[in-house]
């Protein structure tokens, strides 16, 4: 049993006394042959602290597990015998890597992309784009357009914007849809529709995720399926060409691990600690999980090493299992070429330089000025902006309120009520590091908590 390369698609399992289990989904695990979920307390300090990350091999249900990326399993009389990781990128070949110029990375890692891009076209069906009209989906587009002169389906969606944030990219999807002629279809969800398909929304994925873009990928997917069985997306591109905020901060570090964990972690251990009904959390996981993964790799730079980070596990329990469990549900099909092993190789020894060049991904945007309207490229750094669910005001407050509210929800087994009673009274007051809503994050909790059935004690 494998998974491939880069987490793209997930692998679960459980072993039993009986048989062993494997599904492309957590949920027909929990219960496997009548039993219960148990809530992993370890699992769960990764949840709150790693913005909802919980790395394999681990689950948030104690006995059921995932299979890390790039590894497979021998299973002999349903026993697992063999595990092996098959492929990695490493930082053992940086050093005797060849001096290139920037010119001639650039044509390699376009050459590379070009590929890739092209590898995912392969289809017996036409292929269309998730474009929000940010750098990384508008290159797949130019790049398709450049292989497909035919018809060519993209995709955008938009919110209701709120406390002055804009609540839809339109603008720039439009240019790029217009620039290279492609049928493009915008959806506009109202508020009404946004909390109508929030439930259903929350109960497809596999482990609680606490990124407000997930109903946006799920409304999208639901949309674009209509239209479309395969479509390619931009996932993964931050991570590999380093396209986050905190990436210039980490560059000079001389305490990778501790300015990486202030900058990502959404408690420090003692505050989270101080929230709890019990001791749960024995020690701090998520501190001696990232140390331990950055002391694999002693020949790299802390940009390097966070990096990997990112790419080989953030990225895997976030933006791509988001995508793929938001699209599997409605029979959609996501290909990732950003993801494409060997560019995810090639990036890997990229300089330092190039990475962070115009602000983060600068070499992607040096391939863009060459393909794109500019002004594409040069504007802030957007996402799918799913504003209400940023901020928990009106209605989707009283959905929240509805789930952890009750003197019943677990999460009040877990979590001291005056700390769930000061994330109510002012939602937008408490966010994470990376400007996620505490609140929200425990209210999936709660939901995923209660659609499986798991207890708590």
């Amino acid at each position: 049993l494998a998974r491939d390369r880069l987490g793209i698609k997930p692998v679960y399992f459980r072993e039993t006394d009986k048989s062993f289990y494997f599904s492309s989904h957590m949920a027909p695990l929990i219960s496997v042959e009548g039993k219960t979920g148990k809530l992993d307390f370890e699992s769960l300090h990764f949840y709150m602290t790693l913005h909802s990350i919980v790395p394999a091999p681990r689950t948030l249900v104690k006995d059921v597990k995932k299979l890390e990326p790039a590894h497979y399993i021998k299973v002999i009389g349903g026993r697992i015998v063999e595990k092996q990781r098959y492929w990695s990128v490493s930082d053992s070949e940086l050093l005797d890597f060849p001096q290139m110029s920037d010119t001639d990375w650039k044509d390699r890692i376009l050459s590379i992309l070009r590929k890739s891009v092209e590898r995912r076209l392969v289809a017996d069906v036409p292929v269309g784009v998730f474009l929000s009209g940010g750098l990384d989906s508008s290159l797949v587009t130019a790049l398709i357009r450049e292989q497909n002169p035919g018809d060519l389906k993209t995709f955008s969606i938009g919110f209701r914007g709120i406390n002055k944030e804009d609540g839809n990219e339109f603008k720039y999807s439009r240019i790029i849809a217009e620039k290279y002629a492609t049928d493009h279809h915008e959806i506009s969800v109202s508020t009404q529709e946004l909390l109508e398909h929030l439930p259903e929304a929350l109960r497809v994925h596999s482990e609680p995720m606490v990124s407000h873009d997930n109903v946006g990928f799920y409304l999208l997917s639901r949309f674009s399926s209509e239209m479309a069985k395969v479509v390619q997306s931009g996932q993964g591109a931050d991570e590999v060409f380093a396209g986050y905020h905190w990436y210039p901060t980490l560059k000079e570090s001389k305490n990778v691990v501790s300015d990486y964990c202030k900058l990502f972690f959404d408690y420090p251990y003692e505050e989270l600690t101080k929230h709890t009904r019990k001791e749960f959390f024995k020690q701090n996981y998520c501190l001696d999980f990232v140390e331990s993964y950055f002391g694999d790799f002693n020949k790299s730079t802390p940009l390097w090493k966070a990096m990997h980070l990112d790419t080989h596990v953030m990225l895997v329990e976030d933006p791509v299992k988001r995508v793929d469990n938001n699209t599997m549900a409605w029979g959609l099909e996501a290909r990732v070429p950003f993801l494409d092993h060997e560019l995810v190789e090639a990036a890997s020894h990229l300089p330092d330089r190039l990475k962070l060049a115009h602000e983060g991904k600068g070499i992607l945007k040096s391939i863009g000025y060459d393909l794109l309207p500019h002004e594409v490229i040069d504007r802030p750094k957007g996402y799918f902006p799913v504003t209400e669910l940023k901020y928990i005001q009106g209605p989707f407050l009283e959905f929240v309120k509805n789930l952890i509210d009750p003197s019943d929800a677990k999460i009040r087994s877990l979590f001291k009520g005056s700390h769930i009673n000061t994330l109510l009274g002012d939602p937008p007051a408490h966010m994470t590091p990376l400007r996620g809503s505490k609140l929200w994050q425990i209210a999936v909790l709660e939901n995923w908590l209660q659609n499986h059935k798991v207890e708590v004690q």
